[in-house]
C-alpha cells in the first residue's frame, strides 16, 4: 500500500506541482507521512513533515466542535436564536437564524463574498486594508446588510459568515476571544501541539507562505503571494495554522 500511495503522491507533485504534506495511518501506525514542494518559494524552502499550513475553511469544524462543546455544557442550545442572542439589532439577518442553521449551512444569511454568485473574497480588500479586520467583530459590516439568499431552513447554501456569527457567540458565552477559547479547549486537549492562529504579519515560526496560482495567457503556472487577498489572521470560518500530525490528533479526539 506504501509504494501505491507514493507513486499517487509523486504523480501529483510532477503533474499539479502539489506541494503540501500527506499523512496516512492504519491504526495506530503511519503509513505514509511524506512533504512534497515548497514552503517559501521566493527561497526555495522545502516542506517537512512538521511543516503548519493555513488550513482555510477546515477551521470551520474546530468552531463546530466549540460550539457543541458549549452546548454539552448547557450554556446555548442549536435552537437559541443567533442575533437575539448577540444582541444585534438593524441588520437584513432575520431573528429566526439558530446555531442549527449557522452550522448546517441553511441559514440563508448573504455572505460576505458569496463565491457561488461568482464573487470573489479578495475583491473584498480592494477598498478595505485586509488588516483592519482583526477581531471576529471586525467582520460584521461586510455582511450583516446584505440580502439574504433565503429564510432559515428554506435552502442550503455554503457561507462563510456564519461561523463568524458562531464566534461571536462562543466569545459571548465564554467572555474569551474565539482564538484563546479555541487554543485552550480544542487544540490544547486534543494535543495538538503545533496548533495555532498565525498572522500573515508575524513571523510564526515553521508556517508555509502563502500562495495563489495564476494561470498566464499561454496556461503556464505562476504563484502570487495572497497575503492581501485574505484577513491577516485566522477567524471562526478560516484560516487556523496546524500539521497534518494535529489534524489527525483532533481527528482521534472526536
Amino acid at each position: 500500500m506504501r509504494d501505491k500511495i507514493l507513486a499517487i503522491i509523486d504523480r501529483y507533485e510532477a503533474e499539479q506541482d502539489f506541494s503540501g504534506v500527506v499523512l496516512v495511518r492504519r491504526g495506530d501506525e503511519d503509513v505514509v507521512h511524506e512533504a512534497r514542494g515548497l514552503a517559501h518559494r521566493g527561497f526555495g524552502v522545502p516542506n517537512t513533515v512538521d511543516t503548519r499550513f493555513d488550513i482555510a475553511s477546515v477551521t470551520k469544524i474546530f468552531t463546530a466542535a466549540a460550539i457543541m462543546q458549549l452546548i454539552d455544557r448547557g450554556d446555548i442550545a442549536l435552537d437559541n436564536r443567533v442575533m437575539p442572542f448577540l444582541g444585534i439589532e438593524g441588520t437584513r439577518i432575520v431573528d429566526e437564524v439558530t446555531v442549527f442553521h449557522c452550522l448546517t449551512h441553511t441559514s440563508g444569511i448573504g455572505d460576505d463574498a458569496d463565491e457561488e454568485a461568482g464573487e470573489d473574497y479578495a475583491d473584498l480588500w480592494i477598498d478595505k486594508p485586509n488588516y483592519s479586520v482583526r477581531e471576529t467583530r471586525d467582520f460584521l459590516p461586510q455582511f450583516v446588510d446584505k440580502e439574504p439568499n433565503f429564510a432559515p431552513g428554506e435552502g442550503v447554501r455554503y457561507n462563510n459568515v456564519a461561523f463568524v456569527l458562531l464566534g461571536l457567540v462562543i466569545e459571548k458565552v465564554t467572555g474569551m476571544s474565539y482564538r484563546d477559547y479555541v487554543r485552550q479547549h480544542i487544540f490544547a486537549p486534543a494535543g495538538m501541539d503545533a496548533a495555532d492562529f498565525c498572522a500573515m504579519d508575524e513571523a510564526c515560526p515553521n508556517v508555509a507562505e502563502h500562495y495563489s496560482a495564476v494561470e498566464r495567457p499561454d496556461g503556464s503556472i505562476t504563484w502570487r503571494k495572497n497575503i492581501y487577498s485574505y484577513p491577516p489572521v485566522g477567524s471562526p470560518d478560516g484560516g487556523a495554522t496546524v500539521t497534518s500530525r494535529d489534524l489527525d490528533r483532533f481527528v482521534a479526539a472526536i
